[in-house]
This record gives structure tokens, sequence and C-alpha cells, in this order.
């Protein structure tokens, strides 16, 4: 039986003194937190914890340290110390959580029961327009939508920016373009493909990164993550390789031998010396941190937002590299098309959310190598599905020298051409922002690193 009005009146507003506690107690401990959670100080029931959190935004606004203290200090100065309960129950705010990992989760409930409160009240707002009995009808139903769609905006239910809230996201976005002198997006290390794909990486961009097996997506991948990671964080997830796997590549890089001399063992002390002297002491100063895929992490988009959002709040995070898509454990969809369809959905939204790049490796169809021209096309990209369309920038990596693998067989393909030795036919296939275009770069196995070749990207037509 639904409740009358009357009866209505006599409940208590819905509300949890242990979740605003909870939240509070979070943030006291983790002031950094304040960033993420998404609650206001009216969606505390009652006002002293709506007091203590406005406290806790001022000090937020001024870049200050949110703590015991700090709080203490702000509400002192603000006269409202006592009213709140004082020192003491900062402390007790502090000392009933134990951990500050639940926050969102209390946070949630906090905001879920002050929209549950909002209900309450406009329906009472639009029970008094009913009995109001006006003439005009039509205006009280208006009002009616006035206060649900208030109350929806206020519980997060509505996307749209209107005109005005369009202006002021221009005028911050550009004033924040024209302070940052050196772009918002980040570079790759390569200035080719930087210039074909508008300056570098952007971030909520979703990249895919496309070739045939052994071609070298990882070793690229891993290079433009080392020059990135000189001055930000990068999380690399490894489906297929371990960290020591990466690791070998890197050394060998740095010392300028094959990685074979340093995976194998068996190699001299001199050498143990320079790994140990050059090569550790270098890739200690790299901000990459590595994920492998394990009995402790399970490879799919769910796992991965949960890894990149913690290192994304706590040390802040400029790139996400996954490789590969073909290895992701999701399995929302009734057939493969569908399943990495969603998964590159969830990557993209992951993006946006965090506001970082996504670099995502995967394979081209073999079919391909039946046709005279190798190089990729969209439709080559492997169980492509909705892949193409979630991305917003797609690249192909193409090697002469993988399919002709010796000078003899380019030259009996190709009679009086120079052999291709170790270039890297960067192809730009789809790109959202901008037209389609092709450069190379060049191979250095003895540095196992890229460098660049041309000059200006060719436009595809």
């Amino acid at each position: 039986m639904e409740a009358t009005m009357k009866d209505l009146e006599l409940k208590t507003p819905p509300h949890n003194q242990d979740s605003e506690e909870a939240v509070l107690g979070s943030l006291l401990i983790d002031g950094e937190l304040i960033k993420i959670v998404r609650v206001e100080p009216a969606d505390f029931y009652y006002p002293q914890n709506g007091t203590i959190f406005q406290a806790m935004l001022d000090l937020k606004e001024k870049g200050t340290a949110i703590n015991e203290i700090t709080v203490a200090q702000k509400l002192h100065e603000q006269g409202k110390l006592k009213e709140c309960g004082g020192a003491a129950q900062l402390a007790h705010l502090v000392s009933i959580c134990p951990t500050s990992l639940d926050c969102e989760y209390y946070a949630d409930i906090v905001k879920r029961l002050a929209i549950s409160r909002g209900l309450v009240m406009v329906s009472a707002q639009i029970a008094a327009l009913g009995y109001e009995a006006s003439e005009d009808v039509t205006a009280s139903i208006s009002k009616a939508d006035d206060l649900l769609l208030k109350l929806r905006q206020n519980a997060g239910g509505t996307t749209i920016v209107t005109p005005k809230d369009r202006t002021q996201l221009l005028i911050d976005r550009y004033s924040g373009l024209h302070d940052n002198n050196g772009g918002i997006a980040l570079s790759t290390g390569l200035t080719d493909i930087d210039n074909m794909i508008g300056g570098g990486f952007f971030p909520g961009e979703l990249t895919i990164l496309a070739a045939a097996a052994s071609v070298g997506k990882t070793s690229l991948a891993q290079a433009i993550s080392n020059y990135i990671a000189t001055e930000n964080n990068v999380l690399f997830f490894i489906g297929e390789m371990g960290c020591e796997d990466m690791s070998d590549r890197d050394v060998a890089g740095i010392l300028h031998l094959k990685t074979d001399t340093i995976r194998r063992g068996g190699f001299g002390f001199e050498t143990l010396c320079n790994i140990l002297d050059k090569a550790i002491p270098r890739i200690s100063e790299l901000k990459v941190h590595y994920v492998a895929s394990s009995t402790n992490f399970k490879f799919d988009t769910g796992h991965i937002y949960q890894e990149a959002y913690g290192m994304s709040l706590r040390q802040g995070l400029g790139l996400i590299v996954i490789d590969s898509l073909g290895l992701l454990a999701d399995n929302k969809g009734n057939n493969r098309n569908e399943i990495l369809g969603n998964a590159t959905r969830n990557l993209k939204m992951m993006g946006r959310d965090l506001g970082v790049p996504i670099l995502l490796l995967h394979h081209i169809s073999r079919d391909l190598t039946k046709r005279n021209d190798k190089r990729p096309e969209l439709y080559d990209l492997y169980e492509s599905g909705h892949i193409e369309q979630n991305a917003d920038n797609v690249i192909f990596m193409y090697r002469d020298d993988y399919y002709y693998r010796t000078p003899e067989a380019w030259q009996k393909a190709f009679p009086g051409q120079d052999y291709p030795q170790n270039i890297v036919e960067i192809i730009l296939a789809k790109h959202r922002q901008g037209k389609t275009a092709l450069t190379k770069v060049l191979w250095q196995d003895k540095s196992q690193s890229y460098v660049n070749l041309a000059k200006e990207p060719e436009r595809l037509l």
C-alpha cells in the first residue's frame, strides 16, 4: 500500500550518520580523495558534517593539504569549530575510519540518500501544486517538470551542456591551452609520428597500434612509453610477456647488445658491471609501471580500470598502454566481434573518465598475406567489428623486409630498388581529428630504438 502524505510527514528523512562520518574520516586520512568524491556540503544530513566538508573544499581551493590540523584551523578561522564538535570530533572521525579505501563507497551512499531526501521534498512541492488546484494546469505541470529536472541535475542524471555551460567550458579550455606552452598532447618522441597525429597523444583519446606478428608493435609501444616516462607516469599492461622480458629489451638497447645475449645468460663480468652500473640506473629513472597478466590480476577492462584509477588518483598518470586487445579476458557479448567491440568501448570511456590517452595494441588479419600489396587497411583489423568505430586513431606498422626477408628476395620482386632494411612505415589509417597520412621511421637493432626518417608526413589519398 502506498504511503499517504500524513505518513510521509511523520517519517524521518533518509540519512546515514555512519556513512557521512566515514566520508569525512577518509578525507582527513587522505585529503587527495576530495578530488573524486561526488558529494557536496548540502548532501550531508547533519549540518555540522556539511560544514566540515565545506571547510575541506575551501582548503582544496587554496591548494592546502587536508588533515586534522588544517581542517581544525580553517573551522577555527570561520568561527565554526565549536559548533562542529571541536578538535575532538575531528579526531573521532579519524578513529572510526581505519582506511580511506572505501571513501567513494560511503560517498555514494551519502549522495544517494541526499537524492532520496530531495525526492521527498520535490514530492511535497508537487503535491502542494496539486492542492492549489490552479486554473492554469499546464503551468503547474511545467513547474513540476522544473522541480524534477533540477533534481535530476543535482543527481547527475543529465549530461546536457547548455550554451552557458559550453561558453564557460571553452573559456577554461582555451585559457589552459594558452598557458601550456608545450600543448596538452604527449609527444611520442618521434617527430614524424607527432606531426602525423596532430602533435602527439591527446588526453582521453584511444589509439590503436596494429600490425602483423613480430613487426614490432611492442617494441614501438615500449620506445614511446620510455620517452614519455622520463616526465610522466606510464601504466603498461602486458598480456603475453613479463616485466623481466620487457626489461631485457631495455637493457640490451642501452648496452647496444642483442636481446638474446642478455636473456640466455652466461655473459662476462664486464657485461654484468655494465648492466648494474649503466643500464639499471637509467631504467630506474623511467616512470614506467608494468602490470602483467597473472593469477593475481585478471587481464580485463574492469581490472585495468581499477589499477589505472588508483594510480591516477595517487600518483598521476600520463599514458596507458595495453598489449594487447586480443588477450583481454572480457566476455560481454554474443560473439568475439561484440566482445572486442564492448572492450574497446570500455577503454574509450576509461580514457575520457581519467583524462589519459590510451595506446592499445592489436593484431591484423593474416588474409592480407594473400594480396600483392600487403600494407594493412582498416578492414584488416583482426575481428574488427566496432573496434575502428570506437578508436580515435588507428595506426598500422608495415615493413617490406618482413615479407622479403633477404636482399635477394627483394631484388627478385623489385629489381634495381634498394633493400628497405629496418625501414618501418607508420600508416595513420584513421584520424578522427584530421586526415590520414603515412610516414617512416628507422628501427635500429643495436640500440633497440626507432629514429625519424621523414620530415613531413605523406598524405594518403
